[in-house]
């Protein structure tokens, strides 16, 4: 193990030991369409590791300093993983959250095991939980197991992360069978400037609504792209039902202050 691999993983054991990875949500709105079904609201659930400065002063380390790390260390992956799940339980009746799965949690045996145990003494809305996980992850062999015994859990609320970003996301989309898929931002947030990523967003939103799938725009980070996207989902669309995520509609902030 390489040094900067030993610190890395020092700094995380002892971030989850003393609760410094903190739970921000970011919001998640209801631009069109939908049912009573659907939350108007959501918050994703991000991960993110506070240390102390030169002062003492607890500060936010930005995640391309240490998240891609965590490849090296899955077992600190399951850890949060399952201190998100936890954080979604708890405060089930403060908000709806979608919860990160990575690929490690995924092929875990023991996580539906960890579910069950963590909602024994509790009452959990499951359509108030809700989960994410990347097309890769989503295509392993253990992973279609686990999402069919989570739906027999009553968690329904399953999707598909930064969708379009890999060439087998289609695949995923008829093996997985997700309720929801996120637009991969990098289109999303190009809607102005690019014809590909337009059209790229429109067969996604012709996809959704064929499938009957809800359909998340990332990165909206203005009015503007909020607008093109309206635009676009009520030329193509209109019966979709469509959510956008970004800096249009808050920042992720401690889930303390949402």
């Amino acid at each position: 193990m390489k040094l900067r691999d030993r610190t890395l993983r020092h700094r995380i054991e002892s971030a989850l030991d003393q609760g410094r990875i903190i739970f921000h949500c970011q919001p998640i709105k209801l631009l069109a369409g939908g049912t009573d079904a659907d939350p108007p609201l959501m918050f994703e659930l991000l991960a993110r590791l506070h240390e102390p400065d030169d002062r003492g002063f607890l500060q936010i380390v930005p995640a391309m300093q240490w998240i891609d790390g965590l490849v090296e260390h899955p077992d600190l992956l399951k850890r949060i993983d399952r201190a998100s799940i936890l954080h979604a339980i708890a405060h089930q009746d403060n908000a709806v959250h979608a919860v990160n799965l990575s690929a490690e949690t995924l092929n875990d045996y023991g996580l539906l095991g960890f579910i069950a145990d963590h909602m024994a003494d509790k009452s959990v809305d499951r359509e108030r939980i809700h989960f994410e996980v990347t097309e890769s992850s989503a295509l392993q062999p253990p992973s279609l197991l686990v999402f069919d015994q989570m739906r027999g859990f009553g968690f329904h609320w399953i999707g598909l992360d930064d969708f379009g970003q890999k060439q087998n996301g289609f695949s995923a989309l008829d093996i997985v069978k997700p309720k929801f898929l996120k637009i991969d931002g990098a289109y999303c947030k190009t809607l102005l400037a690019s014809e590909v990523s337009v059209a790229i967003v429109m067969g996604t939103l012709v996809i959704a609504q064929r499938l009957k799938i809800v359909c998340i725009a990332e990165m909206i980070e203005n009015q503007a792209i909020e607008q093109r996207l309206r635009e676009i989902h009520q030329e193509v669309a209109p019966y979709a039902t469509l959510y956008g995520q970004g800096h249009e509609y808050g920042r992720p902030v401690p889930c303390s202050h949402q």
